[in-house]
């Protein structure tokens, strides 16, 4: 299994990488299991990065906040 940093992880939510981190901050049980120890950096799977892809969907189709247009 391949893991991916937080900015690719981001790329391929198709949103930026402080984006991502800002929600896993308000949704800690979001946040990856691994992390590279001295970098600090997160390590994602495909299951966890499909889980904010479901998260955000699932917010978005509730109401949440209005996108800008």
């Amino acid at each position: 299994m391949d893991k991916k940093t937080t900015e690719q992880a981001a790329g391929e939510l198709g949103i930026n990488r402080q984006v991502l981190i800002n929600y896993i901050g308000r949704h800690p049980h979001l946040r990856p299991a691994s992390q590279l120890p001295k970098a600090g950096l997160l390590m994602w799977t495909d299951d966890e990065i499909e889980a904010v892809r479901q998260a955000r969907a699932s917010y978005s189709s509730k109401g949440g906040r209005p996108k800008k247009q």
